[in-house]
């Protein structure tokens, strides 16, 4: 029985394995890396600071969301990126409580 013409054989048909490659570390790129998540996290942990203590420090909010943009211009499809949003809307919402409790202390 003959082949039709134009068909391969099955053993034409399995797929060649690649030979893996090796990733060599780049120290630039992981440098860049641990400084974003470094600006990701203290935007976090800064935020969370600012919520918290808003009476005493209400300005800590402003460092929080100065981390966390500057974390997000770094940032180039890295991860980490949702910490940095975390930090700026942490940030935000203790400069609003903090600017909110001026209102109402000053309105009194």
């Amino acid at each position: 029985m003959s082949r039709p013409s134009g068909t391969l054989p099955s053993s034409a048909l399995t797929p060649i394995p690649f030979p893996v490659v090796p990733q060599i570390p780049n120290p630039e790129a992981e440098a860049a890396v641990k400084k974003i998540k470094l600006f990701s996290t203290a935007a976090l942990i800064v935020g969370v600071l600012g919520l918290f203590f808003y009476l005493y420090v209400g300005f800590i909010g402003a460092a929080a969301i100065g981390a966390g943009v500057v974390a997000l211009t770094l940032n180039k499809g890295y991860e980490s990126r949702g910490l940095a949003i975390a930090g700026i809307l942490l940030g935000a919402a203790g400069i609003s409580m903090w600017a909110f409790s001026l209102y109402m202390s000053s309105s009194f």
